[in-house]
Order: structure tokens, then sequence, then C-alpha cells
């Protein structure tokens, strides 16, 4: 097949494909999977904040194939993504960096790190990201941006701005779709009236952000339809 983009599937058939996919891959390790069933037992409006295992998957096979170094992480929340990039690093024990600005999130996480042994690897910051980003000082192979949406360009901004990309580092940017609110608004009518209006203006924003990585002269740029939408930049 030559379509662009997902299978037209039901939200059913979504949740069974992935279900099916999950069967057929190598098994998660069991730290990831853990944590996973911790987060799930949060509010379930916490809970569509963190990555599947399929998406855990794709991330550690990902990061496996790129042997980064440093990895930097924006949006810690429960630690899950970062217990994925430990896992895929572990024997070449690669330093990865995770901020966070909530106290609470970064003490779910911190505990998860001392509960599997990654305390040694993993080091968190907490405050706003682009409060931490300053901070920071050398490159990283692999930068994971899953923070405030609103604040996506600005990330972005400093990052290439500022060189904290190695030469042929990758930056993954998460949620960039928004619930398909960036190719169509009018599904804010199937969200609690409540945030549907936050909702648009975040949608607004990340539409502008994907305008600006994609002609953001100094990178390549892919937007892949997989989960909640990817964006991959690298250097030219």
């Amino acid at each position: 097949m030559r379509d662009s983009c997902m299978l037209p599937f039901t939200k059913e058939q979504i949740a069974t494909t992935g279900e099916y996919c999950e069967k057929r891959s190598s098994p998660l390790p069991a730290s990831i999977l853990e944590q996973i069933k911790f987060t799930d037992q949060l509010h379930k409006d916490e809970v569509v904040m963190a990555p599947s295992e399929s998406q855990c998957a794709w991330l550690m096979r990902f990061t496996q194939a790129l042997r980064p170094k440093r990895i930097l992480e924006l949006g810690t929340f429960t630690g899950v993504s970062a217990l994925v990039f430990y896992e895929a690093t572990k024997e070449a024990q690669a330093e990865i960096v995770s901020m966070d600005m909530s106290e609470t999130y970064l003490q779910y996480a911190q505990d998860a790190f001392r509960r599997y042994g990654a305390e040694h690897q993993i080091k968190t910051v907490k405050g706003p990201c682009l409060e931490m980003l300053p901070t920071l000082t050398g490159q990283f192979d692999l930068i994971y941006i899953d923070a405030a949406e609103e604040e996506y360009e600005s990330y972005t901004r400093y990052i290439l701005d500022h060189k904290l990309l190695s030469p042929h580092g990758v930056i993954l940017v998460d949620d960039v779709l928004l619930e398909g609110l960036v190719v169509d608004p009018s599904i804010a009518k199937n969200f609690p009236e409540e945030i549907r209006e936050p909702y648009l203006a975040i949608a607004d924003k990340m539409d502008a952000f994907n305008r600006y990585a994609a002609k953001e002269p100094r990178v390549t740029t892919t937007m892949i339809p997989l989960f909640n939408g990817i964006t991959q930049i690298m250097w030219k």
C-alpha cells in the first residue's frame, strides 16, 4: 500500500491492532512494563501523557540503533521513557539527563530509577525546561522533546542556536499531531467542553511549530504519522 498515513481503523480496531503488535514483538524489560503499570493507576488525564508499550518498544529499538552517548529528555513524567533510554543504553552506560517542573512526577520517576538501579545513569533536573536548558553544557546525541507542547518551538530554537545537538544527533519531538487537532480542529468536539478551547489554543501553537520545523534552514525534518505524531530533526 502507498497510503501516507495510518490505516482507517475504528477506535476499537486501533486498540486491538496495538495489542496484536505488542504480542508479536520482542518483550519489553520488566522495569518499563512495571512503570507503565504504575502510571496506569494515576488519574486518566495523566495516564494519556505516558507512552504506550508499542511506543516504548519503537523508542527503545531506535535508541539502540542510534547508540547515543548522551541523551536529553524534556518532560520526565513518571520516568517511563527515561527507563526506555536506560535499558537501551545500559551496556554503553549513556549519560541521560531528564527534566521536569513537577516535583511529584520527578519523585515518581526517581523512585523508579532507584528501584531498577538506574539512578547512576539518569540525572534529573527540576524546573521549567526553558529555564533549565541554559544550565546544560556539552552536546547530546539524542534529544527527546515531550514537555509543554506550546513551548516546542522555543525548545527547538534554543537547542539549535546553542548547538546542544551533536553533529550526527537526532531530535525526536512527540505529540506533534496533538490528537489530530492540527489537521482537523473539529475533532475538539469529542473532548470535554472545559478543555476544548485550551486544547485548540495549544493546537494552534503546535501547528506553528510544525510549520517552523519544516522550514528551519539548518535541519532536515521528517514528520511521521506514528502514535500521536513524531517529528525527527537532524542537522543538514
